[in-house]
């Protein structure tokens, strides 16, 4: 383990730092250590973007070799608020998101209820499972969220939702946030609420 700036590092191996973390040139070309497929959109393949439900995603099994995504930081904001002026831009209806959202807090920090989050937890990392290629690899930006009013261990909840469906964790960088929110300031009064990379492995066969 590293630390340094409020950072941590736990790892089999070297896993990207945010500098790192792949950003699109203006031809679709990812520069660095993301310059060979599966991570360089411009490596033979056009690019499409597809509307989805994370829960059952309309993706082949079996057809990614790496995924990138933030899942929900559990009770502790209100997704549909948050992006209320991107509805109108991207003319998408406010109404559905509101009620397919997971894990957003509906009207204070931590009013998500434990066995209705992690269900909903299983399903979305079922279905990155689902479409990884064994070997494949995902990489989860997520935080620690509050449930049932009480301070949730972001990684912890990933490993326990992935084991069933063979994603391991390979490493894992965290860092503290800082505490903007009285209520969150109070559930975490006696460790600092992190913000996490995760990198996890699908079982091979």
């Amino acid at each position: 383990m590293r630390r340094g700036g409020g950072a941590s590092v736990e790892s089999g191996e070297l896993i990207p730092t945010p500098a790192q973390i792949p950003v699109l040139a203006a031809d679709g070309a990812v520069p660095g250590p993301f310059s060979d497929p599966p991570y360089n959109l411009s490596a033979g393949r056009d690019t499409e973007v597809t509307e989805g439900d994370a829960r059952a995603l309309p993706i082949p099994p079996g057809s990614a070799a790496f995924v990138l995504s933030s899942p929900p930081y559990a009770g502790t904001y209100d997704y549909a608020a948050i992006h209320d002026a991107r509805f109108l831009w991207l003319g998408l209806p406010e109404k559905t998101f509101r009620r397919v959202q997971l894990g957003a807090r509906a009207n204070a920090v931590g009013d998500v209820y434990g066995a209705g989050w992690r269900a909903q937890q299983e399903r979305f990392m079922a279905e990155i499972a689902r479409i990884l290629r064994p070997g494949g690899r995902a990489l989860l930006v997520v935080g620690d969220g509050v449930i049932d009013g009480r301070a949730e261990n972001a990684p912890d909840g990933i490993a326990e939702a992935g084991a069933p469906v063979g994603l391991a964790p390979v490493a894992r960088a965290s860092q503290a946030r800082p505490l903007h929110d009285r209520r969150l300031a109070d559930i975490f009064a006696t460790h600092p609420r992190r913000e996490h990379l995760l990198l996890l492995e699908k079982a091979a066969r």
